[in-house]
C-alpha cells in the first residue's frame, strides 16, 4: 500500500513539473483539457539563415544589337535579290549596245559587291550605335539602288513595247493604226531615252523623270492594246 501511494506521489511529482504538464494531461486524460495559459516554457528559436538574393537587371543591349543586325541583313537580302533579277533584265534589253550592257551590269556588280561586304560589317558589328549607322547606310549611302531598279524596268519595258510595235506594224496596211502604232513607239522609245542617261547623283530630280517615263509607256501600252483589238475583230 505505500508503495503504491509512493509510486502515485512521484507520478503527481513529475507530471505537474511546467515541461510534462502538456503530454501528461493527454496521457491521463485524453478526452480532459488542461489550461497551460499560466505555465511558462523557456523556448530558443534558432533563426533559418537569411538568402539573400541579387537580382541583375537584364542587359538589353545584345538584344537590340541582334534584332537590328536581323532587320539590316534581310533588307540587304531583299536588294541583292532584286539586283540579281536586274541584270537579266539588262540581259534582255535589246537595244542596248555591247558597250551600255557592260556598262549596266557592271554598275549593278558595284552595287552588289558594296552591299556584301556592308552585310559581312553588320554580322560583325556588336556595338548598338554602329550598327545603326550602318543600317541607315543602306538606304541612305546607296541610291544606286533606288534609282536602278525603276531605271532598268522602265528600260526593259520599253523596249518591249517597241519589239511589239515592230511586230504589228507588219500585220495592217490600215494608214491609222499604222500612225496610232509609231506614236506608240516613239513614246516608248522617248521613255527609254530620258532614263538611261539617268544616275544617282541626280537624286532627288530623278524622280520627276522616272514618273514622266512611266506615263509615257503607259500611253503606248494602252494605245497598242487599242490597235490589237482592232486587228483582233477584223480577223
Amino acid at each position: 500500500m505505500k508503495k503504491e501511494i509512493y509510486l502515485i506521489s512521484s507520478a503527481i511529482i513529475i507530471f505537474s513539473s511546467p515541461f510534462f504538464a502538456k503530454d501528461a494531461a493527454a496521457i491521463l486524460a485524453p478526452n480532459i483539457n488542461i489550461e497551460t495559459e499560466n505555465i511558462h516554457v523557456l523556448t530558443t528559436v534558432t533563426p533559418s539563415p537569411t538568402t539573400t538574393i541579387t537580382i541583375k537587371p537584364v542587359n538589353k543591349t545584345p538584344i537590340r544589337v541582334l534584332l537590328k543586325k536581323t532587320n539590316a541583313i534581310k533588307e540587304i537580302d531583299r536588294r541583292l535579290a532584286s539586283l540579281e533579277k536586274l541584270s537579266g533584265k539588262i540581259n534582255s534589253i535589246k537595244r542596248l549596245t555591247a558597250t551600255q550592257r557592260e556598262t549596266l551590269l557592271a554598275q549593278v556588280q558595284i552595287e552588289v559587291t558594296k552591299l556584301t561586304e556592308l552585310k559581312t560589317k553588320i554580322n560583325a558589328e556588336t556595338d548598338a550605335t554602329t550598327l545603326q549607322e550602318q543600317k541607315k547606310s543602306i538606304t541612305e549611302s546607296y541610291k544606286i539602288y533606288a534609282l536602278f531598279i525603276p531605271k532598268i524596268e522602265i528600260m526593259a519595258h520599253a523596249d518591249k513595247i517597241i519589239e511589239i510595235a515592230d511586230a504589228m506594224k507588219v500585220k495592217t496596211d490600215d494608214a491609222a493604226l499604222i500612225s496610232k502604232i509609231s506614236d506608240a513607239k516613239t513614246k516608248a522609245q522617248s521613255a527609254y531615252d530620258l532614263v538611261f542617261p539617268l544616275v544617282p547623283e541626280d537624286y532627288p530630280d530623278y524622280k520627276i523623270t522616272l514618273k514622266t517615263a512611266r506615263d509615257l509607256l503607259r500611253t503606248a501600252r494602252t494605245s497598242l492594246n487599242d490597235v490589237f483589238s482592232t486587228l483582233k475583230s477584223a480577223m
